[in-house]
């Protein structure tokens, strides 16, 4: 390296590192949403439609650019290896989030659905010996005080879909610490994506032929015929918002952060969920949860200024 791109270096990666803050927080603002357009769905789908259709149509969908940019077929079964692993987690996340939203209220399940901020550094810790850092454990600190005050947890209130988000949460934490480990040896970000969809929508097509013995086992049908304006504004934008492009943004955006500052940054679509809640579905938050949500976006604010430790499951890739 020469002395000029030696002095370029930090400039660079700084740049890199605020772009993938940013995509982010789009991706965040998506996956917010999300929650709104799963209950819309839900109300004429039942929960495995709305999961395969979301990700069926995201793979179907952006497999059409393949027309214009002619991938080499050796590239493409390298990318779709590569994805398995992280579209088979990605499946069982949404199985048990999607599932939980039957019982349970879109803010609630947001808020947590981010409990993973905490299992992820655990993971981080205690299988890849990264070390946390004391600014990121207290952002860990001050997120978790906000999670609490938003859940406002009462064993009378606690729902069977409280404590399936609250496996999401887990499997969530593991599909992050997973894409910090393999989006770096993607060569695109694009079809990596592409195939990590494609294999959450095969995940869940054997429970079609379950519906079709047990028609009233997941409280839906697998029929578009008559929904209504609202479910198919729900499945459009998590096919293509929290799908196609918000899971394109993490791949992206997780090859120059650390897992445990992704967590971080993930933080951000409870509040943006509770936001869209409130003002569609007339999901109100108490003054004591408004606090929680401050505190997240602060937490995820300290975190983003730069970086709090090293990106060491990116190094040992690389």
């Amino acid at each position: 390296m020469t002395k000029q791109e030696s002095t370029l270096k930090p400039l660079i990666d700084g740049r890199a590192r605020r772009t993938a803050l940013i995509e982010l927080t789009v991706a965040s603002v998506f996956w917010g949403f999300g929650f709104i357009a799963t209950i819309w769905a839900l109300q004429f789908l039942s929960f495995p439609a709305v999961i395969f259709y979301r990700f069926a149509g995201a793979f179907a969908f952006g497999a059409l650019l393949w027309f214009w940019t002619k991938p080499k077929w050796a590239d493409l079964k390298r990318e779709m290896r590569l994805a398995w692993p992280t579209g088979l987690w990605l499946g069982i996340t949404l199985f048990l989030q999607t599932w939980g939203l039957l019982t349970t209220t879109a803010t609630k399940s947001a808020f947590i659905t981010v409990l993973y901020v905490v299992i992820v550094p655990i993971f981080a810790a205690l299988i890849d010996k990264e070390k946390l850092s004391r600014r990121n454990g207290l952002c860990l600190a001050v997120a978790l005080i906000g999670t609490g005050l938003i859940i406002q947890v009462d064993l009378s209130t606690i729902s069977i879909g409280d404590v399936l988000t609250l496996g999401n949460a887990v499997a969530a934490a593991y599909h992050i610490r997973l894409m910090s480990q393999i989006a770096p040896r993607a060569k695109s970000h694009y079809n990596f994506n592409l195939f990590q969809c494609l294999w959450t929508a095969i995940l869940v097509t054997p429970l079609f032929f379950v519906e079709w013995v047990w028609p009233d086992l997941f409280q839906g049908s697998w029929s578009l015929v008559g929904i209504s304006r609202e479910a198919w504004i729900g499945l459009l934008s998590l096919t293509f918002g929290s799908s196609l492009l918000a899971f394109f943004l993490q791949v992206r955006a997780q090859r120059k952060l650390s897992a445990t500052v992704a967590a971080l940054l993930f933080l951000m679509e409870s509040p943006f969920s509770a936001f869209f809640a409130a003002w569609l579905l007339g999901d109100r938050l108490s003054f004591t949860q408004m606090i929680g949500a401050v505190l997240i976006f602060v937490a995820c604010a300290v975190a983003s200024l730069r970086p709090g430790h090293h990106n060491l499951t990116a190094d040992k890739i690389a």
